[in-house]
């Protein structure tokens, strides 16, 4: 352990000395009275006085103070203002990159959350239209077979119209004019008529068996 300076007794006397070489540079309002005598070395001594400058509540101005061997006249070896306990001090330097940090961290993670709920979103509607395309894929099925199934119908009931109108006819020329006509005419035209029942009867049995 390093030995404790002794306080020199012809340097740590000199506080007008100090004070007067304060008062070279600064106002005499704003040094207040003296507070200590530190030893620093051998024949080095630091006076600090109270200062009173608005706004530096706790700091204290310094002199330090120094003599030769055997000499009796102190030299001043340098002053200025440093803070106290209890002074008012500015926060620490911080680099810009570090007190950037923190906003570009809240930046990053904010971003992330805002593509996270867009890819929810857009795996929603997908999962959405799949399901209403596989409702679509289902119901081909029924609606071909159902549209088939009405054009079968449609053809039967166009048919039946037509053989309708042919038994009309066939009737017609059968009654309306069996006196003016040949013979052979009207049996083929009746056979055409028998033609056209026996048609008839069969679409009816299917339709039955599909029914």
């Amino acid at each position: 352990m390093a030995r404790k300076p002794k306080l020199d007794s012809v340097l740590a006397e000199a506080k007008t000395q100090a004070r007067d070489a304060l008062l070279e540079h600064e106002p005499e309002t704003v040094v207040g009275e003296h507070l200590e005598a530190v030893a620093e070395d051998s024949r080095v001594v630091t006076h600090y006085f109270e200062c009173t400058q608005d706004g530096y509540v706790g700091w204290r101005w310094y002199v330090t103070l120094t003599r030769p061997p055997r000499g009796k006249t102190p030299t001043v070896n340098e002053s200025g203002l440093v803070p106290g306990d209890g002074a008012l001090l500015a926060p620490d330097w911080v680099p810009w990159e570090e007190r950037m940090r923190a906003y570009k961290e809240e930046q990053a993670a904010k971003r992330e959350a805002e593509e996270a709920e867009e890819q929810t979103r857009h795996g929603a509607e997908a999962d959405e239209g799949a399901s209403e395309t596989g409702d679509d894929a289902d119901d081909a099925p029924r609606r071909a077979h159902s549209d088939v199934a009405d054009a079968e119908v449609e053809a039967e009931e166009d048919s039946a119209a037509e053989d309708a109108t042919g038994d009309a006819d066939v009737e017609e020329d059968l009654t309306g004019k069996a006196a003016g006509g040949a013979p052979g005419n009207r049996a083929a035209r009746r056979e055409a008529l028998q033609r056209r029942r026996r048609r008839r009867r069969r679409r009816g049995h299917r339709s039955n068996k599909k029914s």
